[in-house]
């Protein structure tokens, strides 16, 4: 997931901002994988909800990736 974003973020020649937000979707996923608890279905389905969050911590980078781009131009 981590590779693509960058991939697109590099092909759309996102601004520095981006960066740092793929650095904490990083961190993010890395919590969600160190915290899952297989046997406990309330820890799964609290990761599983925390996706919303990572939706929008990608949401967000893309568009403050771009609006520091534009303010470089």
């Amino acid at each position: 997931m981590l590779g693509g974003l960058a991939a697109a973020g590099h092909a759309a020649q996102l601004g520095d901002a981006f960066w740092l937000g793929l650095a904490a979707t990083g961190a993010h996923l890395a919590w969600q994988v160190g915290t899952l608890d297989i046997a406990n279905a309330a820890n799964c389905a609290s990761r599983f909800k925390s996706n919303v969050q990572l939706g929008g911590l990608v949401a967000v980078s893309m568009l403050a990736g771009k609006l520091t781009t534009a303010a470089v131009l």
